[in-house]
């Protein structure tokens, strides 16, 4: 989508039919569905449990929906999301169940359209999804008769799960139906973050965020909305404001050491840099705990795009990566290296070890190359 090119999002009835008839199908056969979320954050939790929902309503029993994730929680918003709800009792491991998965069973991606996303891991490549929702501009299967692919450019998945319901007229949400009544707040609060607040959000991401906000708990949505960071992101976005450099509009910053399981620090550090005044390349890069390590990159001029993928692919291989992000405003991607040996194993080594890593970081990315 070019900059500046709006595009209305709609589902038409047509369109709907086509999705109902192809549940119902399946639905007559017998067959589980199995909705995936490749990565977990509010919005591809929301959808997972709003298209949960569509299916309760379509007549599809608890019993024959499973919702299957890859990853970690990770970030507190995340956490929080899931703990409040208690939605880990509703969800498991996608590795450690595919083995149990039937051969005639129906897939479902949501927030994700790519069936050989790496993200999968060991499952990446090994389903065919039936339906595919998802908002990013990625490679998906194409749609035949027998299924369903909706991929559009809009602030949030979570918006086009909004507009599924309001064209199957789901979105009364009651208890005595048996209904999540969760679904409309992390439904709201998964537009919210996935627009960076709003600030992102197109015409239909604020319709429905406003309309989304009116059916659930205000209390809980603005608890969401308002949680406040970790003691340790705090810790580390101060280590990367404090171990910070500057070239003319470059900056990388080192986060320190972190846990394996918070590597999502790294971007949302690498999301707030990219926001200062007289910045333009924002690297963010931390040690973990599992003999890594792991850097965001966010660069707001996209003419970049070119040079910078060049510079990883050299530097990197395939482990390191740079796109366009949604709204096309930015270039977002990132990498990680893997170390054979630990050493973060004591404060000595680690201290000198992040030293010598730190100088690695700046010749790569504060390069005349990257001028």
């Amino acid at each position: 989508m070019a900059d500046g090119e709006e595009v209305m999002l709609s589902l038409s009835a047509e369109r709907f039919e086509k999705l109902q008839a192809i549940v119902r199908k399946n639905l007559g056969a017998g067959k589980a569905f199995n909705i995936v979320l490749n990565h977990i954050d509010p919005d591809s939790l929301s959808c997972g449990f709003a298209f949960k929902h569509f299916l309760r309503r379509l007549g599809v029993t608890n019993s024959c929906i499973r919702i299957l994730f890859v990853g970690e929680a990770g970030e507190e918003q995340n956490e929080m999301v899931i703990d409040r709800y208690g939605l880990n009792r509703h969800m498991l491991p996608l590795e450690e169940f595919f083995s149990k998965t039937n051969g005639n069973d129906i897939f479902v991606l949501v927030d994700s359209g790519n069936p050989n996303d790496g993200r999968l891991r060991s499952v990446s490549g090994k389903f065919q999804p039936t339906i595919v929702i998802d908002h990013h501009a990625t490679a998906a299967p194409e749609e035949t008769e027998d299924s369903f692919i909706w991929m559009e450019r809009c602030g949030s998945c979570a918006t086009m799960l909004f507009l599924l319901l309001e064209e199957a007229g789901f979105l009364d949400f009651s208890p005595d139906n048996g209904d999540d009544m969760f679904v409309p707040v992390i439904l709201a609060f998964g537009i919210y973050t996935d627009t960076h607040n709003l600030i992102n959000a197109g015409e239909e991401d604020v319709t429905a965020y406003t309309v989304l906000a009116k059916l659930g708990s205000r209390t809980d949505l603005s608890r969401l909305i308002h949680i406040q960071e970790s003691p340790a992101f705090v810790a580390a976005e101060d280590y990367a404001r404090n171990h910070r450099y500057h070239d003319g509009l470059r900056l990388v910053a080192c986060a320190g050491c972190i846990p394996a399981n918070k590597i999502v620090y790294v971007a949302k550090i690498a999301n707030k840099m990219i926001g200062w005044r007289g910045v333009s390349l924002a690297v963010v890069f931390a040690v973990t705990g599992d003999k890594k390590i792991i850097f965001s990159i966010r660069c707001s001029d996209t003419s970049m795009h070119s040079p910078l993928s060049a510079m990883l692919r050299r530097e990197f291989g395939d482990s390191a990566g740079v796109k366009v992000s949604d709204d096309g405003l930015l270039l977002e991607g990132g990498g990680h290296i893997n170390m054979q040996l630990n050493l973060i194993r004591n404060d000595s080594i680690s201290n000198k070890f992040v030293e010598v890593i730190t100088e690695l970081m700046r010749d790569i990315f504060l390069c005349d190359e990257l001028r």
